[in-house]
C-alpha cells in the first residue's frame, strides 16, 4: 500500500492526478483532482523567476544564494511526487 504525505498535495502517477490525503476519524481521507493544485502553480513560478535571475546575474555571491534557493524550492516540488 502506498502512503502519500498527509496534509499536503502528491501526485499519483497510477491516478494521473493529484491527490490530498487528510485523516478523519484514524483513517485516510483523499481529495484527487486532475488540475495541478495552487502551490505547484506557485513553485514553478518561483523557480521560472530564479532561474531568469540566475541566468542574469555576474556576482559570485548573488549566484550562490539563488541557486541555493533555487534547490530548495526543487526540493519542495520533489517532496510532492509519490512515495
Amino acid at each position: 500500500m502506498r502512503k502519500y504525505g498527509l496534509n499536503r498535495w502528491n501526485w499519483s502517477s497510477k491516478a494521473q492526478k493529484w491527490v490530498y490525503v487528510t485523516k478523519k476519524n484514524n483513517k485516510r481521507v483523499y481529495k484527487y483532482q486532475i488540475e495541478p493544485p495552487e502551490e505547484f502553480i506557485a513553485l514553478t513560478n518561483q523557480l521560472k523567476d530564479l532561474n531568469h535571475k540566475l541566468m542574469e546575474v555576474k556576482d559570485h555571491e548573488e549566484n550562490k544564494k539563488l541557486f541555493r534557493e533555487l534547490m530548495e524550492l526543487s526540493k519542495k516540488m520533489q517532496a510532492m511526487r509519490e512515495p
